[in-house]
This record gives C-alpha cells, sequence and structure tokens, in this order.
C-alpha cells in the first residue's frame, strides 16, 4: 500500500504506545476506516482460515502441491530445532541459529509435506 494513498482494501493498523500515567505498554488497533479493533481477535480468525484451507502446508507449498498429481513425492530440505539440553553430545552438533516462529512454523508445515504427500487426493490436490 502506498504511502499517502488511498486503498479499498481491508487492513488493521497497530500502534504500540505507552500509557501516559501507568508507564505500560499499550497496543492500539485500528481497522482501515479509523474505528477502535481488537486485533488479536482478527488475527486469530484469519488463522483459523489458513488453518482450515491449507492445514498444516505453508500456502506456497500447499499451491504447488495442488498442481501435482497425487502420491507424487516432492523435495524437502528438514532443519531439526532442539535445546542443548536435550543433546546427548552437545559437542557432536553444530548450534541451530535463531529463527523466528514464523519461519519454524513454516519449516514445520514443509517437513510435514513429505510425509502428508500421499494425503493430497484428500485436499483436493488431484
Amino acid at each position: 500500500m502506498p504511502l499517502g494513498e488511498p486503498t479499498k482494501e481491508k487492513y488493521v493498523e497497530i500502534m504500540k504506545a505507552t500509557h501516559n500515567r501507568m508507564g505500560e505498554p499499550l497496543e492500539l488497533a485500528y481497522d482501515s476506516t479509523g474505528y477502535p479493533v481488537d486485533s488479536n481477535k482478527i488475527f486469530k480468525k484469519i488463522k483459523e482460515n489458513r488453518s482450515r484451507k491449507f492445514g498444516k502446508f505453508h500456502e506456497t507449498l500447499y499451491e504447488h502441491l495442488e498442481k501435482l498429481r497425487p502420491n507424487t513425492q516432492v523435495d524437502v530440505s528438514i532443519w531439526i530445532r532442539f535445546s542443548e539440553k536435550e543433546q546427548d553430545d552437545t559437542e557432536a552438533f553444530e548450534k541451530t541459529p535463531e529463527i523466528s516462529p514464523i519461519e519454524l512454523e513454516e519449516r514445520k508445515q514443509i517437513e510435514a509435506a513429505r510425509y502428508q504427500s500421499s494425503s493430497l487426493g484428500e485436499l483436493g490436490a488431484g
């Protein structure tokens, strides 16, 4: 959305602030018409809708898999993340770089795709 130009698209604008008297952090959210909204409720609904449509798949992977025949194998990369407390031999492994929760979720979805590709017919990819 270009700055300064009106849009007909729906959006939520979120601002972080500090309460003047209490000094506590606040989150203010407004819809595209300027009315206050509950951003947590909106984003929860979006997450539920995406989950209902794509299941455990990332949207890009889901769209790619829809174009394939059922039972088609797809090469994916898997990053396994675990804490050092769970390692038997810490020196045997390189430390896993920190990744964002969104990237971690995408990686989990890609990992799941390899094992669930046989069920693509049920998702309408056939």
